[in-house]
């Protein structure tokens, strides 16, 4: 399965990945709502939050409410299920899932939107 990679030596930080990713999901301009997040840690370097499809799955196992699921080989939240608790957040070792207030726990799919939308080449997926 494909996944996303990303390349601190070219991320300018500027979010068009996470607007991209807001707009495609909820249809705003709200990089709150994206499945990713980008951090500027210095002038120079961002770092990257996102889930990356771990192995040992610490999130489904921790979901109370079932809303987190594996379908065909990959985690996806079932936003209906969801309530909101937060209870997925801390087990990710990614720090790759987000809770927004309206939507609940996010997760990013590996859609490959935010890399057509980086203007630096910054994403990427790769095997």
């Amino acid at each position: 399965m494909k996944h996303l990679v990303h390349r601190i030596d070219l991320c300018s930080g500027c979010q068009s990945c996470q607007m991209v990713c807001a707009f495609r999901f909820f249809q705003v301009n709200n990089p709150k709502k994206a499945r990713l997040e980008i951090t500027r840690i210095s002038d120079t370097e961002t770092r990257m939050s996102v889930c990356v499809q771990c192995a040992g799955r610490p999130c489904l196992k921790a979901c109370p409410e079932g809303a987190i699921t594996e379908k065909n080989g990959a985690v996806r939240i079932d936003a209906k299920k969801c309530t909101g608790c937060g209870t997925c957040v801390p087990v990710c070792p990614y720090d790759g899932i987000k809770l927004h207030r309206d939507t609940g726990a996010l997760i990013c799919v590996q859609c490959g939107a935010c890399v057509e939308a980086c203007p630096v080449g910054a994403l990427e997926m790769a095997d």
